[in-house]
């Protein structure tokens, strides 16, 4: 009976580490399945696009699961209608959203040393967007740049939730669109 509940408990637990890690199973790193991304979806190389898809199903999957958003689903839909530009907005919503989630999981951390990777991963994704704020709003790009360093050098992580907010309302005023959330800027 011990045995069974002992199993339960950790069947329960991985599962909430593997929904934590969005990157379990892919076969890349992250900033590299994402360039792929954004290469495939701006040359419109849409063969590529939709191998590199399928590959990133888990990534999607741990994606749509934490945000309700089905980024793959409008991925494969652009694919399927040779639809570039609506290719790209996909791609960089799915970003967006993992950027997001790293962030809630800096907030979130209680080890210091946990809660800069999370940091240094949005950041990266952030990094992607980067192009689409600074078109616009290169002062608000230089300003959102700062706002990282500034997390990621904090002594104090109860400040860093209050800064995620206020750093995606910025991201998503760079990109140009809110929705009724103010969490991403692709509805």
């Amino acid at each position: 009976m011990n045995f069974r509940r002992v199993s339960l408990l950790l069947i329960v637990v991985s599962g909430i580490a593997a929904a934590k890690n969005q990157y379990a199973g892919i076969p890349f790193a992250s900033y590299e399945a994402y360039e792929a991304l954004v290469n495939y979806a701006g040359e419109q190389n849409y063969a590529e696009l939709s191998k590199c898809v399928t590959l990133l199903a888990p990534l999607f999957r741990s994606v749509r699961q934490a945000t309700g958003e089905d980024t793959e689903g409008e991925i494969r839909k652009a694919i399927e209608d040779k639809d570039a530009s609506r290719a790209q907005k996909s791609v960089l919503k799915l970003i967006f959203l993992d950027m997001d989630l790293n962030l809630e999981d800096a907030a979130q951390a209680s080890d210091e040393s946990e809660r800069k990777q999370y940091i240094q991963k949005a950041f990266s994704n952030y990094g992607f967007l980067s192009t689409a704020v600074s078109q616009e709003h290169k002062s608000l790009d230089q300003g959102i740049r700062q706002a990282f360093k500034e997390m990621f050098h904090a002594d104090d992580r109860s400040p860093i939730a209050t800064q995620v907010k206020g750093l995606i309302g910025k991201i998503s005023t760079g990109l140009g669109e809110t929705n009724n959330h103010g969490t991403t800027p692709f509805k």
